[in-house]
């Protein structure tokens, strides 16, 4: 039996769901260049929800989309207004 050496297992935690990783790229991209996006992974992602909650969390209305056929898609604008984000990615108060 052969048993191999533990190795540490790292973590990586993104303190901003809103942000793919350190370089700071947005999620959630320009409302200009992509109208709308998949609710998941996209927005549920960048809401730091998971796929169930994500489909229950529209369903309740939390979070906005449009259903087409059977797909549902999330206006960028609307989410990146619901997510108090500023044009440039980060975040600003709301008005």
């Amino acid at each position: 039996m052969h048993i191999r050496p533990t190795q540490p297992l790292i973590v990586r935690i993104n303190p901003n769901p809103i942000l793919k990783d350190a370089t700071m790229t947005p999620l959630i991209p320009d409302p200009e260049q992509e109208p709308t996006i998949r609710l998941w992974p996209t927005a549920g992602k960048a809401c730091g929800l998971g796929r169930s909650a994500t489909y229950d969390a529209a369903e309740r209305g939390e979070i906005p989309v449009i259903r087409l056929g059977g797909r549902l898609v999330v206006p960028t604008a609307a989410l990146r207004k619901m997510l108090h984000l500023h044009e440039t990615g980060t975040t600003e108060p709301a008005a």
